[in-house]
């Protein structure tokens, strides 16, 4: 049996913690106020999933000040029952408990990323979300410069990271996600304005007013599969850092580096390379020679290119309907997939 005290705690505040013998998994964690207040008891069972080391578990309490009487068991699993326990003080003390896993999620984490969700925020704080273990673990593992992480508490116990980890519970996981399913863990990251050097390749992509952000990131995946250097995205283009774009570029982000400007100052800057736009004014793609240095530009779905974009296009190229075929257009990312597709295609013949 182990004993702290704390002059701290008016009167005697404990904390009475046993496991049941034939349950070594499950945990009775008893508070007591014992003293000048009224004694008062209250009971609270703890189910974990697996048996750690109970020194830990005490570390922690003797740090924060709290009394405690322990008996019975051989081990304790300390991150989960810190997990519980933080939640326990916070809610009857106002107690705040590090531990080494990181911290709870807060209100204002839980704020911040709920704001993140919008470009002008986005923008505000030169934020934006990953989400996903395999997104997280390629941005912690790159050059980014990741902010702080939130994650499930079975992520956090097997993952050493060295940034700071906002430990969640499923059910703030499935508040703060906009995935169907809850992620284990979601990364805020820092967007790398003014730290991405500008490629200098043989071929771009510039998005002219592509609205939805699922449309941008396959666009993205599909730049990064064909090897296309950048995306050069109009100003009135989808943004970029949208958690769907990111989702469906899946990872081309963490490769393809992303612009944005109007095309005029984009052609002022790449001149030895020819804009080609994909117009049904042009010539069919079969007989059509590409470039070797070129800038394809992808229009918007419903109203196409802009006038003054459509003015510095040198060469235009369209996907021809098949004669049974009955639809009106194509997806602008399938447009840009079959296009892409024939353009390195054609370069490594």
């Amino acid at each position: 049996m182990r004993f702290l005290r704390s002059s701290a705690w008016p009167g005697a505040m404990y904390l009475v913690l046993s496991q049941e013998v034939n349950k070594p998994a499950k945990i009775q964690i008893q508070v007591q106020y014992i003293g000048r207040h009224p004694f008062m008891e209250q009971t609270y069972w703890l189910s974990l999933k697996q048996n750690g080391h109970v020194d830990v578990f005490f570390h922690f309490l003797q740090k924060s000040g709290v009394p405690v009487l322990h008996s019975g068991g051989t081990g304790i699993p300390h991150y989960c029952l810190m997990q519980h326990l933080c939640i326990l003080c916070n809610t009857l003390w106002g107690l705040y408990i590090e531990n080494q896993h990181g911290m709870e999620l807060s209100k204002a984490r839980k704020q911040l990323l709920m704001n993140l969700r919008k470009a002008r925020y986005r923008k505000k704080h030169g934020l934006f979300v990953v989400e996903g273990d395999k997104l997280v673990r390629e941005v912690l593992a790159g050059p980014w410069e990741v902010e702080w992480i939130a994650a499930l508490p079975q992520w956090a116990e097997h993952h050493e990271v060295s940034v700071a980890v906002a430990v969640a519970s499923e059910r703030q996981m499935k508040a703060i996600t906009q995935m169907a399913s809850p992620p284990p863990v979601l990364a805020v990251v820092r967007m790398p304005r003014g730290r991405c050097a500008f490629p200098q390749t043989d071929w771009y992509l510039y998005l002219d007013g592509i609205r939805d952000p699922g449309n941008l990131g396959t666009i993205w995946r599909i730049a990064d599969w064909f090897g296309i250097g950048a995306l050069l995205c109009a100003p009135d283009t989808a943004d970029p850092w949208n958690p769907k774009a990111l989702q469906a570029s899946m990872g081309a982000f963490l490769r393809v580096p992303v612009f944005e400007g109007d095309a005029q100052s984009w052609q002022s800057q790449l001149p030895q390379h020819l804009w080609v736009m994909a117009d049904m004014t042009g010539q069919p793609l079969p007989s059509y020679t590409w470039p070797t240095n070129g800038v394809l530009i992808v229009g918007n779905e419903g109203h196409g290119i802009r006038a003054q974009v459509r003015a510095l296009a040198a060469q235009a190229v369209f996907i021809p309907r098949h004669p049974a075929g009955g639809a009106e257009s194509l997806n602008a990312a399938v447009a840009t997939g079959i296009l892409c597709a024939a353009l390195r295609g054609t370069m490594s013949r």
